[in-house]
């Protein structure tokens, strides 16, 4: 009779059976995700769809990190997602996110001037002359989050009235660079000179290209104001004891709808800023709209199932008189 088999190498044989079990089960999946098979996407939905895809891609970014072209996207990741890593002109899409506090939120009433501020339709910012405005910014892989290179660098042009720093770097009105993360976040700072019109129809831009190939990925456009008095809350009016909003279903994604109201400002205000922020002590603040003077309502749908706005809890709102600076 042959001997028996140690306990242990029985034990060894049945982990090494069920890591190769394990490594299959992976790689079949990554297959799956790679070819982009329609019963997986119906099996685990779009949101988990999105989650493995950038899971597996940032598995392959990880193995192969480099950047031989230098077009900013990880030559792991080009082969994933099935381009050229030797060519700087053939990459996947690249985008940019501009950060929005994890929220986003549109007027119902289209009663706004200049159309919503978002990241969508190159939302636009609006600096005093007396203070620096923070922007913060993810770069995009085919809509999605991925990881980048070590090295990346966006190459970033100042409006006519601006100038350009890193955060808490010297402002300068020539190019900047400024590098990316490996999660593909970035930050800046904008200054504004002295002489800026004062205008919220007029536009000026920051241009924003890859620092190696120069391809332009995006406009953010900057409009010039100033605030008459110190902004005032805003009252969400409550028309259910739950808080004052309902949900419902837009093409957009599930909506909350929030009614505000607030009283009427400065005579002398040219429009009425309405920021937004998470209901947080702290929370940052960042522009929504801008209404003719005489407005003291308005309805607005807060999205609160969407990848790139994933806050789904209160907000709060502010408005600001604005007109010309002060003489």
């Amino acid at each position: 009779m042959p001997p028996r088999r140690p306990l242990l190498l029985r034990l060894g044989l049945a982990v090494a059976g069920m890591v190769l079990l394990v490594l299959a089960c992976y790689i079949g999946l990554g297959w799956a995700v790679w070819s982009d098979q329609i019963w997986l996407l119906a099996v685990v939905g779009a949101d988990r769809f999105e989650h493995l895809h950038t899971a597996y891609g940032d598995v392959m970014a990880t193995l192969l990190p480099g950047d031989q072209d230098g077009d900013g996207v990880s030559d792991g990741a080009e082969l994933f997602l099935r381009t050229n890593p030797g060519s700087p002109r053939l990459h996947p899409p690249l985008g940019l996110h501009w950060e929005r506090g994890g929220f986003i939120a549109y007027d119902t009433t289209d009663l706004t001037i200049g159309g919503p501020m978002d990241s969508f339709v190159f939302y636009d910012l609006l600096p005093q002359a007396d203070r620096r405005v923070v922007l913060r910014g993810r770069v995009l892989l085919e809509d999605r989050h991925h990881s980048f290179p070590s090295g990346f660098q966006l190459r970033l042009t100042p409006p006519a009235h601006g100038q350009l720093a890193l955060p808490g770097g010297v402002p300068s009105t020539s190019p900047l660079l400024v590098p990316v993360a490996a999660d593909g976040t970035f930050a800046f700072e904008l200054q504004v000179l002295e002489g800026a019109d004062v205008d919220a129809q007029l536009r000026e831009v920051i241009t924003v290209d890859t620092a190696t190939t120069t391809e332009r990925l995006d406009e953010v456009g900057v409009r010039y104001l100033h605030s008459l008095s110190p902004p005032a809350p805003v009252a969400i009016v409550e028309s259910r004891p739950s808080g004052g909003d309902s949900r419902t279903h837009t093409s957009y994604g599930t909506c909350r709808t929030i009614h505000l109201q607030w009283l009427p400002g400065n005579p002398s205000a040219l429009y009425l800023l309405l920021e937004a922020a998470r209901d947080e002590t702290g929370a940052e603040w960042f522009p929504i709209y801008l209404y003719p003077p005489a407005t003291t309502t308005c309805s607005l749908s807060h999205l609160v199932e969407n990848l790139d706005y994933p806050y789904t809890g209160r907000l709060k709102f502010r408005i600001t008189p604005l007109g010309p600076p002060k003489p």
